[in-house]
């Protein structure tokens, strides 16, 4: 028996959890230069009744001389039942990944299986030991003798790669066990940092290096504690120096709070000598934001580890090597970099990989939400600067036949507008705009800037004009633009931003004649819907007494205030849906049934959103009974009419009906009592829940499973489930 198939059992029958990892780099002799990583998942949830194991699969293929890197990530079934199992169980118990969250994925995969980035291989891996064997699709490994054979066929490349594996002779198996946590029994790890590489790239002789990982264990790698979901991230490097030392570091992590749980490494010197290290920072030097989930990720990292004097930079080829995998981790990155720097003393550099693992959970949708503002704020002051120059001037409306006072913009335009944006809303028309055209399979960079600019600025420009018709005085927390800036300012700034948009389209490269066409005729018709919806609003405001509000309550009122929602409120993002579907070229079944779930969301979140105004939390940043002050006939005030009875009512409609009374701090607050002791709060939140639901479920079944389809799904669940107290 060889030295190597003795010291190193690659089949751990008995553990919970087990994969092997495999990570290498070679050439061609016509000089094709290649990194590859696969790695192999293995998990059973019982593995003492001698239950079915279930597997997972992520590989990387990165081409040295085009910078391009191909990934693939696959599950089986058991796994894919496995997680669903795990996941409706933690749904009902503790968990740090919410079950609003958890219960999209539930539903997601129980109707549609995985997202698209994701192979459901439904063929059985076969796995065995004496010698170890696993063969599964597009990959085998198997042991013989005193070499690991590997069979990689990646998806989308032509060539297949047949690997041999033989640990160098100075190297020997080096077993680690490191715990996550003081509970847990842990994880072993046996890893062959230095391989020598050989075999073939189709036809192709190749020779190179390769690091092989062997762990198994329990799910304290991946847990906090063994029995509820209360996940674990981690930075892990794999550093091979030119010199020919080894350096492996990692970090577990809380994703959700950043707090560092257990640190270790270990050092491999040229004469086999090692040293275990536990006293590691690491210090991000460059975030990269993937423009596909939007998760940032340190990709370019400063290692320090004080027992080793040892600093050292690590920086990747590219900075998209982004890998999706199932469930609320949504993605991992595992990349391929290399390293340089200082250790006791020796400058040394040397090639690397890193895995960066934890950065995709989204443990508060809202957090989430707020973090990308920053970016849709970034794309939108590309077109609305918040300084204006001529340049500025020229690119809106070219030349000026005299000559063009573009300072007096920077007061008339920008600082009333920009005022607004920055103060913090939720940006979710713009991530709607972006999941729907990215569910519609369009990559969302190139439109980005027109839906962000199109969604808040005619947002914003409406609140603006909103604020002065409602004689409102607080807008997010903060005085309205009118209070601050004057009537003939904020009416000025919020009609051209209205407008300004249509640059964007009218200049679009990608945008050809008629589909330009058909996104300003949808502009142009959402700012009808949406003025001829706010006028009704002030209509039945302007003349709500106790006479006509006994006469608009007949059976039609609902439907008419409904009706009233879906032009003032709806259009705008019904219009974001539908030019989402022009852009993505839909048939008409498909573009009908977007904007149906759109205009579904827009009048149910309305419908929310006049919940939320009877709220006293701190968050709530509007004036809370804002509707009842200003007489507003609102689906919520209208329900609470209906629902009252007695003095409850009359008080009710009183308010309502006098001015003066509406007026009264007293009043107000004894009338909001009455709608909260209604019912009514409670009935409108769960109308509004049950009214979108249907349209979703067309839609979805139109759209294929994916990442963006599910975090479509995510916002609109949020939106409508979320709560001030």
């Amino acid at each position: 028996m060889s030295k190597f198939k003795r010291n190193n059992n690659l089949y751990q029958k008995h553990s919970k959890l087990e994969w092997w990892y495999i990570h290498g780099t070679f050439q061609t002799i016509s000089t094709d230069h290649f990194s590859f990583m696969c790695s192999v998942f293995r998990h059973n949830l019982e593995p003492d009744r001698n239950s079915e194991s279930a597997y997972s699969l992520i590989g990387a293929l990165y081409d040295h001389q085009t910078n391009e890197n191909k990934t693939f990530s696959q599950v089986d079934q058991r796994f894919l039942n496995d997680f669903l199992e795990i996941s409706i169980e933690e749904n009902g118990s503790e968990s740090d990944v919410k079950r609003q969250i958890l219960q999209v994925y539930i539903e997601e995969y129980q109707k549609n299986g995985p997202q698209k980035e994701i192979v459901l291989n439904y063929e059985t891996p076969f796995i065995s030991t004496s010698p170890f064997r696993f063969i599964w699709g597009n990959i085998q490994l198997k042991e013989e003798n005193d070499e690991t054979v590997v069979f990689l066929k990646y998806p989308e490349h032509a060539i297949d790669f047949q690997f041999r594996l033989t640990p160098k002779r100075a190297e020997i198996q080096m077993p680690v066990v490191f715990h996550s946590s003081e509970s847990a029994s842990g994880m072993e790890n046996n890893f062959y940092p230095k391989m020598n590489l050989g075999g073939h790239s189709g036809l192709e002789p190749v020779n190179g290096f390769a690091w092989m990982d062997h762990q198994w264990g329990d799910f304290s790698w991946i847990k906090k504690d063994g029995k509820n979901l209360i996940v674990l991230g981690w930075n892990w490097y794999g550093i091979n120096f030119d010199h020919g030392t080894v350096l492996m570091l990692g970090i577990h992590r809380d994703p959700e709070k950043g707090a560092e749980i257990v640190k270790y490494g270990i050092y491999l010197e040229t004469d086999g000598t090692t040293t275990l290290v536990s006293d590691i920072k690491l210090n991000p030097k460059l975030f990269w934001q993937s423009p596909s989930t939007l998760i940032s990720y340190p990709v370019e990292m400063e290692l320090e580890v004080p027992e080793l004097d040892a600093l050292l930079l690590f920086k990747p080829f590219i900075r998209d090597q982004e890998i999706p995998f199932l469930g609320p981790m949504r993605t991992l990155w595992q990349g391929i970099g290399e390293v340089h720097g200082i250790i006791k003393g020796h400058q040394v550099k040397g090639s690397a990989r890193c895995e960066l693992n934890g950065y995709g959970y989204i443990f508060d949708f809202k957090r989430y939400v707020n973090s990308l503002g920053e970016r849709i704020d970034h794309l939108i002051e590309g077109f609305l600067p918040q300084k204006i120059t001529d340049k500025t001037l020229e690119k809106y409306i070219g030349l000026p036949v005299w000559k063009y006072e573009a300072k007096a913009y920077d007061k008339l335009l920008v600082e009333p507008v920009w005022d607004l944006i920055s103060r913090n809303g939720k940006r979710w028309r713009s991530l709607f705009a972006r999941h729907i055209l990215c569910a519609l399979g369009v990559h969302p960079i190139p439109y980005e800037e027109l839906l962000y600019s199109i969604a808040e600025l005619s947002h914003a420009g409406s609140l603006i004009i909103d604020d002065i018709e409602d004689n409102s005085l607080i807008r997010r927390g903060e005085d309205c633009i009118h209070i601050r800036y004057g009537n003939d300012v904020a009416i000025n700034a919020a009609n051209t931003i209205y407008f300004l948009p249509n640059i964007l389209v009218f200049n679009h490269p990608k945008l050809d004649k008629n589909q330009k066409f058909e996104i300003i005729e949808l502009i142009n018709k959402g700012f009808i819907e949406g003025h001829l919806g706010q006028g009704l609003d002030i209509y039945w405001s302007k003349n709500m007494n106790s006479k006509n509000l006994s006469m608009w309550s007949d059976i039609t009122i609902d439907e008419k205030v409904l009706q009233m929602y879906a032009l003032k409120s709806a259009s705008g993002l019904k219009g974001l849906s539908e030019t989402a579907a022009i852009i993505a070229g839909c048939n008409l079944e498909t573009k009908n049934a977007c904007c149906d779930f759109a205009l579904a969301l827009g009048v149910a979140f309305q419908i929310i959103d006049d919940v939320h105004n009877f709220s006293d939390s701190v968050d709530w940043r509007k004036t809370t009974g804002e509707d009842l002050r200003e007489g507003k006939l609102t689906f919520v005030i209208l329900q609470s009419l209906r629902m009252s009875s007695g003095v409850e009512q009359k008080l009710l409609i009183n308010f309502l009906s006098d001015p003066q009374n509406r007026n009264n701090p007293d009043f107000l607050s004894q009338t909001i009592e009455i709608v909260r002791l209604s019912g009514a709060l409670e009935y409108c939140r769960k109308f509004a829940l049950q009214m979108i639901d249907p349209k979703w479920e067309k839609l979805s079944e139109l759209l294929e499973p994916s990442e963006y389809k599910i975090m479509l799904r995510m916002l609109s669940k949020w939106l409508l489930e979320m709560t001030y107290k």
